[in-house]
């Protein structure tokens, strides 16, 4: 699944675990913020190489249903969709 709009991305060149948006590089644009696996055989462990402001999923059968739900929305919907991530703690958990 590939980025088809502009967007903007910030580079947290610290590394910190903290997403610092003030001080540091910004670009907007298209640029390359893409959805895919990181394996294609086996759940990786490691963020390390798959990464590069990607979102990457981790386990190549969560990435096959995924896929087959963007599949199935896009027969009804039409090939095109927006995507947010969500994490538990956005709903209190």
């Amino acid at each position: 699944m590939q980025q088809v709009g502009s967007i903007t991305v910030y580079r947290d060149n610290n590394r910190d675990d903290e997403l610092d948006t003030t001080g540091n590089f910004e670009d907007d644009g298209i640029n390359a913020i893409n959805l895919h696996r990181a394996s294609r055989v086996r759940a990786s462990t490691l963020v390390d190489k798959w990464n590069a402001g990607c979102q990457v999923v981790q386990a190549p059968d969560h990435f096959d249903f995924l896929v087959t739900l963007c599949e199935r929305g896009a027969v009804k919907f039409g090939n095109s969709f927006t995507y947010s991530l969500l994490e538990s703690e956005d709903f209190g958990e």
